[in-house]
Formats: structure tokens, C-alpha cells, sequence
């Protein structure tokens, strides 16, 4: 993933929280269109706070 994609996930995840049409983890994840561990990954990495560096590294 680019920066551009990175910053179009991030979009698309704050606007479905705001929106409170998350659903739960498995319909959240494919909303975003990836798997519900990736999504988890994802989450947990944002709460460490280098979510955007990790993912270039894995290139997930």
C-alpha cells in the first residue's frame, strides 16, 4: 500500500465510525475489504501509534 491507500482506508474507517455503521468485527472488516485479523492488526498498531511505517514495512 501507498500513502495514498493508507490515507483512503483511514477515510474510509473514520467515516463509518462516525456514522456508527461499523457493525461488528467481521462486517467491519469487510467493509474495508480485509480479513478481521488484519483489521485487528490495524487497530492495534493505531493504538501504538506507528500504524502508517508498520504497514509499509509488512506491506499488508
Amino acid at each position: 500500500m501507498n500513502f495514498m491507500d493508507d490515507a483512503a482506508l483511514l477515510e474510509r474507517m473514520i467515516c463509518l465510525m462516525r456514522r456508527k455503521s461499523t457493525g461488528d468485527a467481521d462486517e467491519f472488516a469487510e467493509k474495508l475489504d480485509m480479513s478481521k485479523r488484519s483489521l485487528q492488526r490495524l487497530i492495534q498498531e493505531m493504538k501504538e501509534g506507528d500504524a502508517i511505517e508498520k504497514r509499509r514495512r509488512l506491506k499488508f
